[in-house]
């Protein structure tokens, strides 16, 4: 979860396009999807499939929206999306407290 929050942080803290941001993040996870798949024996490789790279292609238009987003927006639209998030923790955490006791 940590690694998670802190790509806002990083999008915040870097002074670069929302763009930039997301061709660096994407040239290394390519880099290290292909060193990985170099190391994969040929028998367990997979042919190039059309529709992963329209999956791919929405993803990085997702994260250049998100990186936008979070160079725009003020600490206090951060921190309110927060304090939404951990509500709707606070309430599955319950009802899945209630579920348990029910069942005992």
């Amino acid at each position: 979860m940590l690694l998670f929050g802190l790509a806002g942080l990083f999008g915040k803290w870097i002074d670069l396009p929302a763009a930039t941001i997301v061709f660096g993040r994407t040239a290394v996870a390519a880099a290290a999807l292909g060193t990985a798949a170099r190391a994969l024996p040929a028998a367990t490789r997979v042919r190039f499939e059309w529709r992963m790279a329209v999956n791919g292609a929405v993803l990085a238009v997702h994260w250049v929206a998100f990186f936008q987003a979070i160079q725009i927006a003020q600490c206090r639209d951060r921190a309110a999306g927060l304090r939404e998030l951990s509500a709707v923790r606070a309430a599955a955490r319950s009802r899945a407290v209630a579920a348990r006791r029910r069942s005992r």
